[in-house]
């Protein structure tokens, strides 16, 4: 099912959630192709699709906007008594925090408009990110601008009233929101939150907030 996305050039990242590998077809157009894959001896049955991707992929399908990534394709592999499952995504050419720590120039003000753009429209659909960083916004090099798009809705919630904390990864430490340490309800809130360290993190190139 990959080869219709071309050829696998490099592994983008690996995490609990499992990898991320960019592909390139003959056009030239590139993919990332997240992948997560379950034991099971029962191939014929989908109720095993890990929940991270089950959110992920009905958070996508609910989101369309410029400023946030968007789902091509979803493909379930088999291999045995092993199956894969993977979610189709546009490549972009690094992530924000391989931005800030390259050193190179870029618009802070335009970013971080971009990321206000995605946050309010995800507001308004009602979703909330679950982990926004700079590693999970994705940066398009763009005829000398930088277009930005959130990315990896893997816990994120739809619907955000009195939410208590569904898991204990919820939000990376460095831009978790006080409520959310202490284990009370959290709302968008908890995104503005990680939005205001990431500015932070924009404009001085250091983490805010660094805590173990």
């Amino acid at each position: 099912m990959t080869s219709r996305f071309g050829s696998k050039q490099k592994k983008l990242g690996v995490g609990t959630y499992g990898t991320v590998k960019l592909y390139k077809n003959n056009a030239g157009e590139k993919f990332a192709i997240k992948t997560a894959k379950n034991i099971t001896d029962q191939l014929d049955t989908y109720n095993i699709i890990p929940d991270d991707i089950v959110v992920e992929i009905a958070t996508l399908g609910r989101l369309k906007h410029p400023n946030v990534i968007n789902l091509i394709d979803f493909f379930i592999n088999y291999d045995g008594n092993q199956v894969s499952y993977n979610l189709v995504l546009p490549a972009g050419d690094y992530d924000l925090g391989m931005l800030i720590e390259s050193g190179k120039t870029y618009d802070t003000w335009s970013i971080a408009h971009q990321i206000a753009l995605g946050l309010n429209y995800m507001l308004n659909e009602n979703v909330l990110s679950g982990d926004i960083k700079p590693h999970n916004i994705i940066v398009f090099e763009n005829g000398g601008n930088h277009l930005i798009k959130l990315a990896d809705f893997g816990i994120s919630q739809i619907g955000f009233c009195c939410q208590k904390p569904h898991t204990k990864t919820a939000y990376t430490l460095w831009y978790r929101a006080p409520e959310i340490l202490l284990g009370d309800q959290y709302d968008e809130k908890a995104d503005a939150w990680a939005f205001g360290c990431i500015l932070s993190e924009l404009y001085y190139k250091r983490v805010l907030l660094r805590g173990k």
